[in-house]
């Protein structure tokens, strides 16, 4: 094992299946469960990081006034089947809307902008990379340090 795992590809591309594999894991899980990371800074920012039926995605507002605080809640609940379109009920005024990709913003004072990527646009990316990398040969320069002999350099 220890000789799969020598030079750089090999062990860059089991780090890269790691990811693919809990991409993948989070994946399945939003088909059941909407899971939401808010995390609040001071009184101005609100971030949501979400993973739902729809993909993974940021959403982030700016309200109120500055204090110096971070405060982090874990919001996690049962997918609603009847929600079809992520941005349905929002009025965003700029948009931009592909198969599995979806970016909204609205300017102003009280900014708000979200953007939802769906998990096979970094699942299939991830696991090919690994692919390649875990199925190509060393590199020539991990392969010609180790079979070159020690120049003594006298």
């Amino acid at each position: 094992m220890v000789e799969f795992l020598r030079g750089w590809k090999r062990k860059v591309g089991v780090m890269t299946l790691i990811a693919a594999c809990a991409a993948m894991i989070c994946w399945v899980r939003s088909t059941f469960t909407d899971d939401t990371l808010v995390v609040l800074v001071g009184e101005t920012w609100i971030f949501n990081l979400n993973s739902n039926q729809h993909g993974f995605g940021v959403v982030a507002a700016a309200y109120g006034t500055d204090q110096s605080s971070v405060k982090f809640h874990w919001l996690s609940r049962p997918i609603d089947p009847a929600e079809s379109d992520p941005m349905s009920n929002m009025s965003l005024p700029v948009r931009l809307e592909f198969p599995g990709f979806h970016f909204g913003y609205t300017p102003g004072q009280q900014a708000y902008g979200i953007c939802l990527v769906s998990y096979y646009y970094a699942i299939i990316p991830l696991t090919a990379l690994s692919t390649w990398l875990l199925l190509s040969g060393p590199s020539r320069s991990s392969t010609r340090s180790q079979d070159a002999p020690c120049s003594t350099g006298m």
